[in-house]
């Protein structure tokens, strides 16, 4: 595997824990806000509300785009490429989820 794959895959990588760190900070903050426990976030919005799914991920895609811009700074072209990747994955789940 080249260089250039393995950066890419680890902006992959990246882009994944990122969009799992904005899930849970989104998740938190709503509990926390509204007076509710995570799991009821969880269970409850995420999973049983279909109109609210699509919003959470586009909450979620907003440390990915902070990561992008960081990346970008450094000048981690191959990393981003990886991220890149996440976000576009995600905006189809979105969209689908939204139809």
């Amino acid at each position: 595997m080249t260089e250039r794959m393995k950066k890419t895959l680890m902006g992959f990588g990246l882009g994944v824990i990122g969009l799992a760190l904005g899930f849970l900070i989104y998740g938190f903050l709503f509990a926390w806000l509204n007076g509710v426990d995570f799991s009821y976030f969880y269970h409850q919005v995420f999973l049983d509300t279909a109109l609210f799914r699509s919003q959470i991920i586009t909450g979620s895609l907003l440390v990915n785009v902070m990561l992008f811009f960081v990346l970008m700074k450094r000048r981690e072209d191959e990393m981003n490429r990886g991220l890149l990747i996440t976000i576009l994955l995600a905006v189809i789940i979105i969209v689908l989820y939204y139809a």
